[in-house]
Protein backbone atom coordinates (compact mmCIF):
# COMPACT_ATOMS: atom_id res chain seq x y z
CA UNK A 1 0.00 0.00 0.00
CA UNK A 2 1.39 3.20 -0.82
CA UNK A 3 2.15 5.70 2.45
CA UNK A 4 2.91 8.80 0.83
CA UNK A 5 3.18 10.29 -2.47
CA UNK A 6 5.81 12.03 -3.68
CA UNK A 7 4.41 15.56 -4.83
CA UNK A 8 7.01 18.08 -3.55
CA UNK A 9 10.86 18.31 -4.19
CA UNK A 10 11.66 18.37 -0.84
CA UNK A 11 10.41 15.13 0.38
CA UNK A 12 7.22 13.33 0.56
CA UNK A 13 3.75 14.27 1.46
CA UNK A 14 1.30 12.32 3.20
CA UNK A 15 -1.32 11.23 1.50
CA UNK A 16 -4.05 13.53 1.43
CA UNK A 17 -1.22 16.56 1.37
CA UNK A 18 -1.50 18.20 -1.91
CA UNK A 19 1.13 20.97 -1.71
CA UNK A 20 1.61 24.42 -3.71
CA UNK A 21 2.62 22.45 -6.93
CA UNK A 22 -0.38 20.17 -7.38
CA UNK A 23 -2.52 23.35 -9.61
CA UNK A 24 0.66 23.95 -11.68
CA UNK A 25 0.72 20.49 -13.25
CA UNK A 26 -1.71 22.24 -15.06
CA UNK A 27 -4.10 18.68 -15.78
CA UNK A 28 -6.70 18.58 -18.44
CA UNK A 29 -9.75 16.94 -18.87
CA UNK A 30 -8.42 14.59 -20.52
CA UNK A 31 -6.06 13.52 -17.89
CA UNK A 32 -8.50 12.55 -15.16
CA UNK A 33 -8.02 15.70 -12.66
CA UNK A 34 -10.44 14.13 -10.27
CA UNK A 35 -8.81 10.68 -10.25
CA UNK A 36 -5.44 12.35 -9.86
CA UNK A 37 -6.46 14.05 -6.57
CA UNK A 38 -8.40 11.32 -5.71
CA UNK A 39 -5.48 9.37 -5.45
CA UNK A 40 -3.44 11.76 -4.08
CA UNK A 41 -5.91 12.07 -1.14
CA UNK A 42 -6.47 8.33 -0.78
CA UNK A 43 -10.12 8.29 -1.55
CA UNK A 44 -9.28 5.37 -3.78
CA UNK A 45 -6.95 2.73 -3.69
CA UNK A 46 -7.51 0.72 -6.96
CA UNK A 47 -4.80 -0.55 -8.72
CA UNK A 48 -5.69 0.92 -11.81
CA UNK A 49 -6.39 4.31 -10.63
CA UNK A 50 -2.88 4.74 -8.91
CA UNK A 51 -1.43 3.31 -12.00
CA UNK A 52 -3.35 6.37 -14.33
CA UNK A 53 -2.99 8.50 -12.09
CA UNK A 54 0.97 8.15 -11.86
CA UNK A 55 1.44 8.02 -15.24
CA UNK A 56 -0.85 11.10 -15.67
CA UNK A 57 1.43 12.55 -13.05
CA UNK A 58 4.50 12.09 -15.17
CA UNK A 59 2.88 13.07 -18.39
CA UNK A 60 1.87 16.30 -17.27
CA UNK A 61 5.56 16.59 -15.32
CA UNK A 62 7.09 15.70 -18.64
CA UNK A 63 4.88 17.73 -21.06
CA UNK A 64 5.17 21.03 -18.46
CA UNK A 65 8.97 21.03 -18.85
CA UNK A 66 9.32 20.47 -22.13
CA UNK A 67 6.02 22.60 -23.72
CA UNK A 68 4.79 24.84 -20.63
CA UNK A 69 5.96 27.56 -18.26
CA UNK A 70 9.01 25.47 -18.00
CA UNK A 71 10.89 26.94 -14.36
CA UNK A 72 8.20 30.03 -14.07
CA UNK A 73 6.50 28.24 -11.16
CA UNK A 74 9.24 27.01 -9.06
CA UNK A 75 9.81 23.82 -11.34
CA UNK A 76 13.18 23.76 -10.26
CA UNK A 77 11.56 22.50 -6.42
CA UNK A 78 10.16 19.21 -8.84
CA UNK A 79 13.37 17.35 -9.16
CA UNK A 80 12.54 14.25 -6.69
CA UNK A 81 9.03 14.16 -8.83
CA UNK A 82 11.02 13.75 -11.88
CA UNK A 83 13.03 11.26 -10.92
CA UNK A 84 10.19 9.13 -9.58
CA UNK A 85 8.48 9.79 -12.58
CA UNK A 86 11.41 8.65 -15.19
CA UNK A 87 11.78 5.70 -12.88
CA UNK A 88 8.11 4.36 -13.46
CA UNK A 89 8.36 5.41 -17.10
CA UNK A 90 11.64 3.35 -17.34
CA UNK A 91 10.08 0.54 -15.27
CA UNK A 92 7.61 0.18 -18.18
CA UNK A 93 9.46 0.38 -21.11
CA UNK A 94 11.70 -2.53 -19.41
CA UNK A 95 8.62 -4.85 -18.51
CA UNK A 96 5.96 -3.61 -21.45
CA UNK A 97 8.11 -1.64 -23.97
CA UNK A 98 8.43 -2.90 -27.43
CA UNK A 99 12.40 -3.67 -28.72
CA UNK A 100 12.69 -1.08 -32.25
Amino acid sequence: MMESWPISGTGTSPIGALTHHFPYLDLRKSDHPELVQAVIEGKTNDPRDRVLALLMFGLRLRNNLFHGAKWAYELRDQRSNFTHANSVLMRLLERHGVAA
